[in-house]
C-alpha cells in the first residue's frame, strides 16, 4: 500500500527520447509499462528515425509518440515530449534504458511533499545482468560515482531525472543548441545556479542496456572524454570531483596518459 503521501499518486509522464532505436525501445516500454505504480503515462518523443523505431513504438498503443518534423538531438526530443506530458511530475529516462518495476513508485515517493525546487536524480542498476564484462563494469562504476554525494551531486543524469513538470518548464528545459551527450550536465549545473536543489535518490534505478565489447567501450568513452573535457574546461571544473569525470577516471587518464 501506498504511504498516505500517496493516497493519490500524482500523474507522472516518464518522457523518453529516441532516434533510431530500434535495439532497444521494444524492451524500454516492455519494462516501463511493467511498473508497478498505478498512475503514469509514457510520452517517447521520436527525433526523426530512420529505422523502424516508429513501427515498434505503434506496437504500444499506450505510448503518448509524438513525432518531430525535423532532427533536433536528444535536447530537442526531451523538451519536446514534456512539452507534450500531462503529469504533475516529469520522469525523464533514455531509450536504452530499463526502468525496474518500483522505480516510478520511488520516484513518486521521493518526491512526495518535497520543496518544488527539488530534482532528483536515479542510477544505473549496480548489477548488469545478460551484459559482457564492460557492460557490467560500466554500470557499477556509474553507480558508483553517481551515488558518491547523494545529498549533492555534481549533475544529475537524463537516463533518471525526476522534476516537477512546472519547475521543468519555469527553468527552460534542456539546452538545444549545446554539445551532445552532457547537455544534462549543463542543464543541473544550471539549475543549481538558480538554487534548485539536486539529490540524488539510490532507488530510482534503470538498467542500461550497454552490449559493449571492448572495441565499444574504449570508443565510448573517448568520445564522452572529448565532450566532458571541452565543457569542464569551458566551465572551469577540471579539477573537481565532477560525477563520471570523478576523480578516480581522471587519475586513471592521466595515468594511462
Amino acid at each position: 500500500p501506498f504511504p498516505p503521501v500517496l493516497s493519490m499518486p500524482p500523474l507522472i509522464s516518464v518522457v523518453i527520447p529516441v532516434r533510431n532505436g530500434r535495439t532497444t525501445i521494444g524492451r524500454c516500454l516492455e519494462a516501463a509499462f511493467a511498473s508497478d505504480f498505478p498512475d503514469f503515462e509514457v510520452v517517447v518523443a521520436d527525433d526523426g528515425s530512420t529505422d523502424d523505431t516508429v513501427r515498434l513504438i505503434a506496437g504500444y498503443p499506450k505510448a503518448k509518440l509524438i513525432k518531430l518534423v525535423q532532427h533536433k538531438g536528444a535536447a530537442g526530443a526531451r523538451n519536446a515530449g514534456a512539452a507534450a506530458a500531462s503529469g504533475e511530475i516529469l520522469f525523464f529516462i533514455d531509450a536504452d534504458c530499463l526502468l525496474q518495476p518500483d522505480a516510478i513508485r520511488n520516484a513518486a515517493m521521493a518526491m512526495a511533499g518535497a520543496d518544488p525546487n527539488k530534482v532528483i536524480g536515479g542510477t544505473y542498476t549496480l548489477a548488469a545482468p545478460g551484459e559482457s564484462f564492460y557492460g557490467k563494469f560500466q554500470s557499477a562504476f556509474i553507480h558508483h560515482s553517481e551515488t558518491k554525494y547523494p545529498g549533492n551531486p555534481d549533475y544529475i543524469a537524463s537516463h533518471a531525472l525526476v522534476i516537477r513538470a512546472a519547475t521543468f518548464r519555469a527553468s527552460g528545459g534542456f539546452p538545444e543548441q549545446f554539445m551532445p551527450i552532457i547537455e544534462d550536465v549543463e542543464y543541473a549545473h544550471r539549475l543549481r545556479r538558480t538554487n534548485h536543489q539536486l539529490v540524488m535518490d539510490p532507488r530510482i534505478l534503470v538498467r542500461h542496456v550497454f552490449n559493449f565489447t571492448l572495441r565499444r567501450s574504449l570508443r565510448n568513452a573517448f568520445r564522452k572524454s572529448r565532450f566532458w573535457t571541452r565543457y569542464s574546461l569551458h566551465n572551469q571544473d577540471v579539477f573537481t570531483d565532477s560525477g563520471t569525470a570523478s576523480f578516480e577516471l581522471k587519475a586513471a587518464t592521466a595515468t594511462l596518459g
